[in-house]
């Protein structure tokens, strides 16, 4: 003979769902300030949530944002004058290559100011980088 099913452990589901539209509609008629306070605190925590997280993002405390598309630029300029034209780098002031950076800076449509002190950092990534690379 076979044993008769146990009583399940779990109640019948209930359905909170059902009828609670309405039941939820008489409330917010009943308490329109709480309904109102607590619609009003939920939205009040979404947007400290997004402050805070504004505040954590990379250069939120201020400054200048890097130039990194300068900076690629001048690698890759410097990339082309040595392996391309077969020129030796050099940094002076009136030296072609920072004249030739100048010039595509301003081609580009962007800003010089500050290119002939950007190109030693830019240089030094090409030599990290590129160079190492090719000498692999």
């Amino acid at each position: 003979m076979r044993m008769p099913p146990r009583r399940p452990l779990r109640p019948a589901e209930y359905f909170i769902e059902e009828n609670s539209l309405a039941a939820r509609l008489r409330f917010v008629h009943r308490h329109p300030g709480r309904t109102t306070s607590a619609a009003l605190k939920e939205i009040e925590r979404g947007l400290d949530e997004g402050i805070r997280a504004l505040a954590r993002q990379p250069e939120s405390r201020g400054g200048p944002k890097p130039l990194t598309f300068r900076k690629n630029l001048l690698v890759n300029l410097a990339d082309i004058w040595t392996v391309t034209l077969g020129r030796q780098v050099s940094t002076g002031p009136k030296s072609d290559f920072v004249s030739f950076c100048e010039s595509v800076v301003e081609a580009i449509g962007w800003d010089i100011e500050g290119v002939f002190s950007a190109i030693p950092d830019a240089l030094e990534c090409y030599r990290l980088n590129l160079l190492g690379k090719r000498q692999r």
